[in-house]
């Protein structure tokens, strides 16, 4: 009756998610889904894999991957915790985030 998809890495997580098949488990749930953290954020239908490792910042890393379809909107968790990081020499939300976000729907919360 109750899902909880937890924190973690977002592209970690959501490989793990493919490769169980978590999609389609969840196509006929009727059920309860809580997200925490990265759990909301590959709920979405398209995923925002924000960065925050160290080499995620570059044009070449896949920002975007498919999810669970759960929502249309993406979430990006823990804003006032992470509002000033510096990933690869780039602030996040100015500088990668903002322009990510252009056309598409995010709630930073």
């Amino acid at each position: 009756d109750f899902i909880i998809l937890a924190g973690g890495h977002v592209p970690t997580q959501n490989a793990f998610f493919q490769d169980i098949g978590l999609k389609e488990l969840l196509k006929d749930y009727q059920g309860v889904v809580l997200g925490i953290s990265a759990g909301t954020m590959n709920a979405a239908d398209r995923v925002y894999v924000q960065p925050e490792e160290p080499g995620e910042s570059v044009p070449e890393f896949n920002r975007f991957a498919e999810g669970l379809g759960i929502t249309n909107i993406n979430v990006l968790p823990h804003y006032q915790k992470a509002k000033d990081y510096i990933v690869d020499g780039l602030h996040l939300y100015k500088e990668i985030t903002c322009p990510d976000s252009m056309g598409k729907s995010f709630n930073c919360s």
